[in-house]
């Protein structure tokens, strides 16, 4: 995933869809964005590795609907991840269709 792009896409029910984020810099909000248009599906956000269940992913995001994370410096400095490599993963439970935009915005 690009910083900003739009990517929209599917999951199907009970896959595991995983896309990779590079945040580059350790003095950035970063914003996950999501727009449900169809389906359930919860998603997740965890630096270093895909989460093999929901309940493991160190961010989560809503079920259904429109939602966003705001993940601060600080949030990410608490866990030793405030650059690097982030899987963003969507948990389906029924077939679903989102997009998706992630941001990164200086902090002021």
């Amino acid at each position: 995933m690009q910083q900003g792009v739009k990517l929209d896409d599917v999951s199907f029910f009970g896959e595991k869809r995983c896309y990779k984020y590079f945040i580059k810099d350790a003095n950035t909000d970063v914003s996950v964005r999501i727009a449900m248009y169809s389906g359930v599906a919860s998603y997740t956000f965890t630096p270093n590795k895909i989460p093999d269940k929901f309940e493991e992913a160190l961010y989560k995001g809503a079920e259904f609907g429109n939602s966003a994370l705001l993940i601060t410096p600080r949030d990410r400095a608490v866990n030793a991840t405030s650059t690097g490599l982030y899987y963003l993963c969507f948990f389906s439970h029924m077939t679903s269709t989102y997009s998706i935009i992630v941001t990164e915005s200086p902090i002021n």
